[in-house]
């Protein structure tokens, strides 16, 4: 990730300490060291301020400070106030989150096919996509009829490549000799890594992954007999 966010969105600008990184990313020490390592800044070239995840706001408020020239300074106010009572009236109203209405590819009835893998030494083709975030990383094993063989969720914890290797023996140890990967991809702020890492045939941004998937997942859902779905609400 901080090879990607050196290579396209700094595209060769220099970068001179001190450097401050701010937002959520920030608390995660992995990144904190890559990025360091990345542009050499060095121990005090790069430094994580205690304000990290109000930056951004604190630098909007001071923009809109500093515009006292301006004439449509202070006309937001009769606009802003407004939404502001709404939105602490839904904040109040809103229900807890639930699951209740989503779809857990997990619980699908044609999902997995684990009990149904060939116990005779035969093998079968799988296709294997690995998500690699800041948070977790996720590796989805599925058959020819993109149905699920195997789900792992791992915490990420800064080391990407130590928990991808994790999850590839997880499979390894389930499928041992019953599978063939025909296939590998690569998706998240860790995909150009673990896919060179892996040798991935595809390496794809968060978005066509998710949008690749919810199609699938809607389309599945669709095939479904009717009281199946009615029971999902």
């Amino acid at each position: 990730m901080s090879r990607n966010f050196k290579s396209n969105i700094v595209r060769g600008k220099a970068v001179k300490p001190r450097v401050a990184l701010i937002g959520a990313v920030s608390q995660n020490r992995g990144v904190v060291q890559a990025l360091a390592e990345a542009f050499r800044l060095g121990p005090e070239g790069l430094f994580v301020p205690e304000e990290y995840a109000w930056i951004g706001a604190l630098g909007c408020a001071l923009l809109e400070r500093s515009q006292k020239g301006d004439p449509a300074r202070g006309k937001s106010n009769g606009h802003f106030r407004p939404h502001l009572q709404l939105a602490g009236e839904k904040e109040r109203d809103l229900p807890p989150l639930s699951l209740a209405n989503v779809l857990l590819l997990r619980d699908h009835p044609e999902a997995s096919r684990t009990e149904a893998l060939p116990k005779d030494g035969e093998q079968i083709s799988a296709f294997l996509g690995i998500d690699v975030g800041s948070v977790s990383t996720n590796l989805a094993l599925l058959d020819e009829e993109g149905r699920l063989l195997h789900g792992i969720y791992l915490r990420t914890s800064g080391r990407p490549i130590e928990v991808v290797q994790e999850g590839l023996q997880e499979i390894d140890r389930l499928f041992r000799g019953r599978i063939e990967v025909r296939g590998v991809g690569t998706t998240g702020s860790g995909r150009e890594l673990i896919g060179e890492l892996v040798g991935a045939d595809t390496v794809n941004d968060e978005i066509t992954a998710h949008k690749t998937g919810a199609i699938y997942v809607h389309e599945k859902t669709r095939k479904e007999p009717r009281g199946l779905r009615a029971g999902r609400r």
